[in-house]
């Protein structure tokens, strides 16, 4: 880009390079022409697109803008036209994009900052909405970082719950009550350790804690015990024995 640290002054030229395949080049050229469209629309003007007759697939996009100010704006200016556009012209199967406004329900008393995650996928849109308080951060910051752990955070409390049944606290003695729940935070501890020491590319490595529990813990085995260890038979046709087999192995601790 042109024109970097000239702050208000302009006006100032962009240039965007691209590489495109020749068999995607038609698509591309459409995909090109709309996203001009939004170029002008947001203010842009003398935009155009050329091909470099010395360089196959080699495209330039280019187009003026008012102030390199205003093209930094530009970028906070972000709607779902515009990732739909980017992903097709850039080819990626996901793309994503953050922007933000101001909004006022009926029911509210003042306008609220409203954060907006907009994603492009070959299947279409997927668009999600974020109502705050805070007047920091950027919009991704606090989606990515604020809201998604936030919402992870509930996920893990509703596997606690759930599918290891902490929320079975019906002792009369409060006490006992508390010992249930650390017992249950107890399981649920080792039912993580568990799941992270399976092997990325298997399928368990992203199951959830009662899959878990059915594929590598509710099973029949015979136990044989000696004096030096234990040893666990399982059927032949146990689906998942070669992972019961190195779990003990991943789950030892380091030595010093």
């Amino acid at each position: 880009m042109a024109g970097a640290g000239l702050g208000d002054r302009g006006p100032v030229l962009v240039t965007v390079e691209y590489r495109v395949a020749a068999e995607k080049r038609d698509a591309f050229l459409v995909a090109v022409r709309h996203l001009g469209q939004q170029r002008r629309r947001d203010g842009a003007y003398a935009w155009d697109v050329f091909e470099d007759a010395a360089d196959k697939g080699r495209f330039l996009e280019t187009f003026m803008v008012a102030s390199w100010l205003e093209h930094l704006r530009q970028h906070h200016r972000v709607t779902n036209a515009d990732i739909r556009t980017r992903r097709a012209i850039e080819n990626l199967p996901v793309l994503r994009g953050y922007t933000e406004t101001r909004h006022k329900a009926k029911s509210w008393d003042r306008e609220r900052r409203t954060v907006a995650r907009i994603e492009a996928t070959m299947l279409g849109l997927d668009i999600r909405f974020v109502v705050t308080s805070l007047d920091i951060g950027s919009s991704e910051w606090i989606y990515d970082s604020l809201y998604c752990a936030r919402g992870q955070a509930e996920n893990l409390s509703k596997l606690h719950k759930t599918q290891l049944a902490s929320d079975r606290t019906s002792c009369r003695s409060a006490l006992a009550n508390q010992v249930r729940l650390v017992l249950h935070t107890a399981a649920y501890w080792l039912m993580l350790t568990v799941r992270e020491a399976i092997p990325k590319a298997r399928e368990l490595a992203a199951a959830e804690l009662a899959t878990l529990l059915l594929r590598l813990l509710k099973i029949a085995a015979r136990v044989v015990e000696t004096t030096s260890r234990i040893r666990l038979a399982f059927a032949a046709a146990c689906p998942e024995a070669d992972l019961i087999r190195c779990l003990p192995g991943a789950l030892l601790p380091l030595g010093p």
